[in-house]
């Protein structure tokens, strides 16, 4: 088996629309293997960050002894927005100790005494019976004073062991629990953690900023995280003192503010990146302003849709809004950035495009990235991305590219992402999603590339997709099942009426019968036409030569489709690649005078595996630009005539080894 250079990749992004994003290299991964070959060289053709909530706890406090007791489950659903410094301790008054009953009844028995004791000091008569009788009596009060204080010892030792045996109940059970479950241990000696950062009136805006999300003033409370880390640095690093975070109304301007919060989020990003393993981290954790840090790039304030700017505080100074200070793109791409993305990366709010790809960003992408509402471009390509895409994208409705490509999504395609009425690139391959292609996205009238090779779609193509009249490239190779259960096997017909369609892959997607005949209007743009890998039957006819600005042409690896091969291929004059290996096409090689002279751009041509017979055709001769010509594992070619073997540009001829008569005198195959 011989292998070649992988088919023509498609461009990343291409567009003068400054709401894309730059184009990044176009995408490696596993090359496409049809059999035998793969194309000789390109052409350059046209999870919730959620935090959970934080237990407080009380102490409760008698003389010298301190016991711990939580709160009741509804006081455990904590505000973090209303999260105070000292908070985590609550002290309750020794009225509601539990043991206070104990106590009361020691006290009583002391009373009793006191009061039995005072009997002792009555005079009596002098009268030796009355004498007796008064010894007697003495003697048997004394006997039940003392079995009623032994009672009430006994009582009050039977309630101080029932409540000891409690408490140590109570701390096998906690002890049982984190055995259980370690990230429960962890959590709970985060929750007495006290970040004194928080103590100081930089921390308390960040608690009571709405544009703080949840889960970072979550975070805050924990000194290892990287929000918490980043506070520190902030207010308490060398490179931020000529700011002075950290003293008494720093934060008055608005401009100090917008610093301080950009600062910190940015500083969030570093400590969440360990921005010390990126390729280029110039000006990051330093003193410079955050526009200069490498990859952030800052711009005035944008409107909103009614023309307003947002505002920061009721003081807002509008002067920030001309000046190119507010970050606007985080462009970080194949800088090994390796983590998670945090919750603070919305604290961006003007920010229009998030462009990460080709780095190593793990875990479900945050919800806190749908609240911003300005961004238009979000690169992901080439990451390590996990979870469910959410229905929540739909809140990005200034969106126009969202690239995904190349990571380990799973679930369904969210019919939400219809709501994104600006989109023109969606871009969703090689990854592990499935289920049915949602009929809704056939309402993005702006459409231009719908990505979508190397999941597990199943149900086939919706009918709906007619209405993509924007539609330009339509990506499904590798979708193995797509067509396999659907109602309707056959090539969709309906997509020969897209007027704009330049790119048609879909390889190996199990699409049935015949192959679909051409005609007059059909695909008028289309450049390239792969359906590679299927189960086509019957024959390809003349009428191919209706795709006259057709540049490549791949049908490899339909067994069943063959026959005579037409001679209207000479007629698609702008054909560049013509790939019909490991088919079921027979007899001669077109010969006549109109069957190569004008297809004088073809610079490959893959016709082994199939049934072929003869001669190679002298006008071949005419290819000027042919540089690759297989034609091995065929029923018995028998002569290659010396007008090819003269062609200028051609590197690669492979005639295999199964030909003992061949006459070729300029084949490169290596035979023993």
């Amino acid at each position: 088996m011989v292998a070649y250079d992988p088919p023509p990749q498609y461009d990343h992004v291409d567009s003068d629309d400054e709401s894309l994003p730059p184009p990044p290299p176009p995408p490696g991964g596993a090359s496409e293997t049809f059999e035998d070959h793969q194309f000789e060289k390109s052409l350059t053709s046209a999870s919730n960050n959620t935090a959970k909530p934080v237990k407080k706890w009380r102490l409760l406090k008698k003389e010298a002894e301190h016991v711990l007791i939580p709160q009741d489950d509804h006081d455990l659903d904590h505000d973090y927005d209303n999260i105070d410094a000292d908070d985590s301790l609550v002290p309750i008054s020794n009225n509601n100790i539990p043991m206070q009953g104990h106590f009361r009844g020691i006290q009583n028995a002391q009373d009793f005494d006191e009061e039995e004791a005072g009997m002792d000091e009555i005079e009596v008569p002098s009268s030796s019976v009355v004498a007796r009788l008064n010894t007697h009596q003495r003697k048997q009060a004394k006997k039940t004073r003392a079995c009623k204080i032994g009672l009430l010892a006994f009582l009050g030792l039977a309630a101080l062991v029932a409540i000891i045996a409690g408490s140590v109940a109570g701390s096998n059970k906690k002890g049982n629990n984190r055995s259980a479950s370690p990230e429960a241990e962890v959590e709970s000696e985060n929750e007495l953690v006290d970040n004194p950062n928080l103590g100081t009136e930089a921390g308390a805006f960040l608690l009571d900023n709405a544009a703080v999300p949840a889960a970072t003033k979550a975070a805050l409370a924990d000194e290892n995280s990287s929000a918490a880390q980043a506070l520190d640095w902030v207010l308490n690093d060398d490179a931020n003192a000529a700011f002075g975070f950290g003293e008494a109304g720093a934060l008055e301007s608005d401009e100090a503010q917008l610093n301080f919060m950009q600062r910190f989020a940015a500083a969030s990003l570093g400590k969440a990146f360990d921005v010390d393993s990126f390729v280029n981290s110039d000006g990051w954790m330093t003193g410079q302003d955050v526009c200069e840090w490498n990859g952030i790039e800052c711009g005035p304030l944008i409107p909103n849709l009614d023309g307003t700017v947002a505002n920061r505080n009721r003081n807002r100074n509008r002067d920030l809004e001309d000046a190119n200070v507010v970050v606007a793109r985080i462009v970080l791409n194949n800088n090994n950035v390796v983590g998670v993305l945090p919750a603070e990366i919305a604290m961006f709010t003007e920010v229009t495009q998030l462009i990460l790809y080709d780095n190593k960003i793990s875990g479900p992408i945050p919800s806190e990235i749908f609240e911003m509402t300005k961004l238009t471009a979000i690169d992901l390509f080439n990451n390590e991305l996990t979870g469910e895409i959410s229905e929540d994208f739909a809140n990005l409705v200034n969106m126009v590219g969202l690239y995904l490509s190349e990571n380990n999504l799973s679930g369904q395609i969210p019919a939400a992402l219809a709501q994104m009425t600006q989109l023109e690139h969606l871009w969703l391959e090689d990854n592990n999603l499935t289920g049915p292609i949602p009929e809704e996205l056939g309402d993005l009238q702006d459409l231009e590339w719908l990505l979508l090779s190397g999941n597990g779609f199943t149900g086939g193509l919706p009918e709906s997709f007619a209405n993509l009249a924007s539609l330009d490239r339509l990506d499904l190779d590798r979708n193995t099942v797509l067509f396999e259960n659907a109602a309707d096997k056959s090539f969709p017909t309906f997509l020969l009426d897209m007027q704009v369609l330049s790119r048609l892959s879909m390889r190996n997607v199990s699409l049935e019968g015949e192959f679909p005949v051409m005609s007059e209007g059909n695909l008028l743009l289309l450049k390239e036409l792969h359906l590679d890998g299927n189960l086509f039957t019957g024959s390809l006819t003349n009428e191919i030569a209706w795709l006259r600005n057709l540049e490549i042409l791949t049908l490899s690896g339909n067994a069943q489709l063959g026959g005579a091969a037409p001679n209207a291929i000479g007629y698609l004059f702008k054909l560049k690649v013509l790939d019909l290996s490991d088919c079921r096409f027979e007899g001669e090689i077109p010969s006549g005078e109109n069957s190569w002279n004008r297809a004088t751009k073809l610079e490959q041509i893959y016709i082994n595996g199939n049934y072929f017979t003869g001669v190679i055709p002298a006008n071949f001769g005419e290819l000027q630009n042919l540089e690759v010509f297989i034609f091995d594992k065929n029923e018995d070619i028998t002569d290659v005539p010396n007008e090819v073997c003269e062609l200028p540009d051609l590197t690669k001829l492979i005639a295999g080894c199964d030909y003992p008569d061949l006459n070729c005198n300029c084949c490169t195959d290596e035979c023993n």
